[in-house]
């Protein structure tokens, strides 16, 4: 059963196939004012055969002498002026009873046919007084006998300013201004449209013009389609703007357009009709294309892509105009494109199988499905992309293995191993997985990670190798530690994830064991520099003394002068506490060296070293402190060069003191991180 709508626009289809006026809805475009005959020749709309012919000859002759300009001073004169071709078309046109008429209805009328060159307003036009013209119709306008003859000429006026602004408008922008009066010429002309559609003394001298003209070609019944058609002959003119609006990118202008459409004549017009009248050319010029692509698809199905692009460009240009018109649901939009749809999907098959390039046909199955509307339709081409993406990713998946498999073989360091996979390896599974990033948890976000678990473990399988490697080969911590961390990351497999979290303790140990033994290795390195270069100065000094005792005694008698500087006090030695160890060794599992980390076994013998160093130093420490109390006692302080001695032994102990401190505090620390 139709719906009211369905019923309504039905009869409105019904009307217009018996009732349509076609010269009127030919000549009801965006220019119908440009074009019309009357303002190309400036002749009156009552002008006789005769007067038309004469006015003809003057105004090509003025046009031939390059003084066409001054024969069109009216009001609404066309810039430039029209040309001896626009001049010689209009008389032709003129000829024609029912596109004079026509004209005529879309011109300027006298108050009384035939008294065109004495009517007042129609002189004020003609000496281009626009302002003195619009008030004489409006000191008539409520005339019960002429007063249509006012509104249908106020109308006209608002309406052609409307028009000659919106070309001024379509080429380069206006101020705000400026567009709000273009709205109100616009709202202002069909205000009194609307009355004049309706006005049944406007027809009657509509009828009583062609009665006057009395021309065999031109019936009364041309005023009873004129009338049926004028609500969508004026609208077609705003559907014309707004369409070419759309097409320049303004899409703001076009919708003012199209609610102007909607707006205006409600009840009288159709509005789905006049769009569709509109965007017919746009529509054939779809439909050819589509032709067009049928007859590649057989002849060259190598250039599908091109086709199907080229196709689907002019489709999207389409559907952005046919949105602007009709909602999604229109049945002749619907049908368009999904032939367009079917079309592109045919020419895609074709093309792979001559080429298997899925990556393109996937790429254009995928642009196209937005245009579908059919189900049927929208399966096919679903299920098209589902196998071209499922080819695609079986390619990527095999190309991440071969991938994974020569970074593992390669000879390369641990290092540039795990640079390699982290700059082709890690995007190449993400593309194949489908992964669009991670969360600031490092969570990875898309993707079907469950459907890829084995790509996944394959890849924290490979990166632990490179983990172990870089730690056994060169105790290289840092990379070990990142291809860890991406391992865990990477890896699905509960048992794998158990033993990747048990090698990450495990290697957080040995760092910080290779860390102490580094230090300790230092600290003996540096002790047995210092014992070097002490037992070289101290021969050095030996040999000093001598020859400065020698000296001094030939210089000074005993009784010398008190000394500059008296002797130091040195503080005792610090008796810093630590605590020996229990007992440390530990020794790694018999496994593949490829698959665990050693542990150093010289860390325990390194510290019972380092025990025995501080005890000696002790040792050392008070038997140099007693060594200075002995010496204080006997000290010669009238000697500067004995004071100046003394006072180097004291600094010599408490350099040794800071040093003893410094390992005491440093073996502690050892025994706190590795003595339970």
């Amino acid at each position: 059963m139709p719906t009211a709508q369905q019923s309504t626009s039905e009869h409105s289809s019904s009307r217009r196939t018996v009732t349509e006026c076609k010269p009127l809805i030919e000549a009801a475009t965006k220019v119908i004012f440009r074009h019309n005959a009357f303002r190309i020749t400036g002749l009156p709309v009552d002008a006789t055969a005769r007067e038309i012919a004469k006015h003809s000859d003057r105004l090509k002759m003025m046009e031939e002498l390059g003084q066409g300009a001054s024969a069109h001073n009216a009001a609404f004169s066309l810039d430039p002026p029209p040309s001896v071709d626009q001049i010689r078309e209009a008389i032709q046109k003129l000829k024609d009873p029912e596109r004079r008429l026509i004209d005529e209805f879309f011109w300027f009328w006298p108050r009384e046919f035939g008294k065109s060159a004495s009517d007042p307003a129609l002189q004020a036009l003609a000496r281009g007084e626009l302002q003195a013209a619009y008030d004489i119709w409006g000191s008539y306008e409520n005339d019960p006998a002429d007063g249509v003859v006012a509104t249908h000429n106020k109308a006209l006026t608002t309406q052609i300013i409307a028009l000659d602004w919106e070309k001024i408008r379509a080429e380069r922008d206006v101020d705000q201004k400026r567009a709000e009066d273009i709205e109100g010429y616009w709202r202002r002309s069909f205000k009194r449209w609307e009355k004049l559609v309706e006005d049944d003394r406007l027809w009657d001298r509509v009828a009583a013009r062609i009665r006057q003209l009395d021309d065999p070609r031109l019936r009364t019944g041309f005023v009873r389609r004129m009338r049926a058609s004028l609500p969508e002959a004026l609208d077609k003119i705003n559907a014309e703007l707004a369409l070419s609006y759309a097409q320049a990118g303004k899409v703001e202008l076009a919708r003012l357009h199209i609610q102007f459409m909607r707006e205006t004549n409600q009840g009288l017009d159709n509005a789905e009709k006049t769009a569709e009248l509109v965007l017919a050319p746009v529509k054939a010029r779809l439909w050819e294309q589509i032709k067009r692509a049928e007859d590649k698809l057989r002849s060259a199905p190598s250039t599908g892509p091109q086709i199907a692009k080229q196709l689907l460009d002019e489709a999207e240009k389409c559907a952005r105009l046919f949105d602007l018109f009709f909602t999604n649901d229109h049945e002749g939009r619907n049908d368009l494109f999904d032939e367009v749809a079917k079309v592109c999907n045919l020419l895609v098959v074709a093309y792979h199988k001559t080429t298997k390039d899925d990556t393109t046909c996937l790429a254009i199955l995928r642009a196209t499905l937005p245009l579908t509307t059919a189900i049927d339709l929208r399966e096919l081409l679903e299920k098209n992309i589902q196998v071209f993406g499922g080819n695609i990713r079986l390619k990527e998946v095999d190309g991440v293995y071969v991938m994974l498999k020569s970074i593992q073989d390669a000879d390369d360091s641990a290092q540039s191993k795990l640079d390699r996979f982290e700059k082709e390896a890690a995007p190449a599974i993400m593309k194949a997985a489908g992964i669009v990033g991670e969360s600031a948890s490092f969570v990875l976000l898309g993707g079907h990670s469950a459907r890829d678990s084995e790509l996944f473990n394959s890849a924290g399988v490979v990166l632990r190798e490179i983990s172990v490697e870089a730690w056994n080969n060169g105790r290289d911590a840092k990379t070990a530690l990142r291809a860890l961390e991406l391992a865990l990351q990477c890896a699905r497999d509960t048992e794998l994830r158990k033993r990747l979290e048990h090698d990450q303790q495990t290697l957080q140990r040995l760092i910080e064991q290779a860390a102490q033994e580094e230090v300790l290795r230092l600290a003996a390195q540096r002790r047995e520099e210092e014992k070097q270069r002490n037992q070289k100065t101290a021969w050095v000094v030996g040999v000093g003394v001598v020859v400065i005792l020698i000296i001094i005694g030939n210089l000074f008698s005993s009784d010398s002068t008190s000394p500059s500087t008296a002797p130091r006090t040195p503080p005792p030695p610090q008796s810093s506490s630590y605590t020996p160890p229990s007992g440390y060794n530990y020794t790694p599992p018999a496994q593949d060296n490829r698959n665990t980390y050693r542990v150093p076994s010289y860390i325990s013998s390194e510290l019972r070293r380092d025990k025995q160093a501080i005890e000696a130093q002790k040792l050392i420490l008070t038997s140099l402190a007693y060594e200075i109390d002995s010496e204080r006692q006997s000290l010669n302080r009238t000697s500067q060069w004995a004071i100046d001695q003394f006072n180097a032994k004291v600094e010599k102990y408490e350099e040794m003191r800071r040093s003893y401190n410094q390992m005491v505090d440093n073996y502690n620390e050892k025994l706190r991180r590795y003595g339970r």
